[in-house]
């Protein structure tokens, strides 16, 4: 079964609507869509919340993997827009450059497949955590997405598969609070639906 992970109810409420489920642990939903059956976790925000709901989905249920649905931002840069399409190759834990997890491949090449047959555009980028780490970093590495670098670390712990459908929302020190604000819902959306059509491939 797969684990959805995304911080607030909020983050797929297209997915629900779209869905027979039933809530079976507090933040916990089972759903139907179609033939597919998955779990979704709502985690909260910060690290330690986001690392025991990973962590409660992998040693409760058949999970086979861990995807992150959501927001991502970004530096700006010239081949990167809002609402872009991010597939993470790889992630990075909070602060830390030398901690590196890889998503799995086949899962992504299926989430590509699945664009593709809907002509959706996509790129395929490294995520890093935190703003704090760009100085550190070349300068072709700039999306960022908070959540998905823990997801990444427990995944690795337990050798359970990860990836993400995470949606450009704002760039960095450029009216990003206005960005946020003007582009988080389509964003939510968009990752909803991305990842409705990867379970009918």
């Amino acid at each position: 079964m797969i684990g959805v992970i995304v911080p607030e109810l909020k983050c797929v409420s297209y997915i629900l609507e779209k869905c027979h489920f039933k809530q079976i642990e507090k933040n916990i939903y089972l759903c139907n869509y179609y033939h597919s059956k998955f779990l979704i976790i709502i985690s909260g925000y910060g690290k330690v919340n986001i690392a025991l709901s990973t962590g409660h989905l992998i040693n409760n249920y058949n999970i086979q993997f861990i995807m992150s649905l959501g927001l991502a931002s970004c530096r700006p840069c010239s081949n990167i827009n809002i609402l872009n399409i991010i597939i993470p190759l790889e992630v990075c834990e909070l602060n830390s450059y030398n901690n590196i997890y890889k998503s799995n491949q086949l899962i992504n090449n299926k989430i590509i497949n699945s664009l593709k047959y809907t002509n959706n555009k996509y790129l395929e980028r490294k995520i890093y955590t935190t703003e704090e780490m760009f100085p550190l970093l070349p300068i072709n590495i700039n999306i960022i997405d908070y959540d998905i670098g823990i997801i990444g670390k427990i995944c690795n712990e337990k050798k359970v598969p990860f990836t993400g459908i995470k949606i450009i929302t704002f760039f960095l020190n450029c009216h990003q609070v206005n960005q946020y604000y003007l582009y988080n819902e389509k964003a939510y959306i968009k990752s909803n639906k991305i990842f409705l059509d990867f379970l009918l491939t």
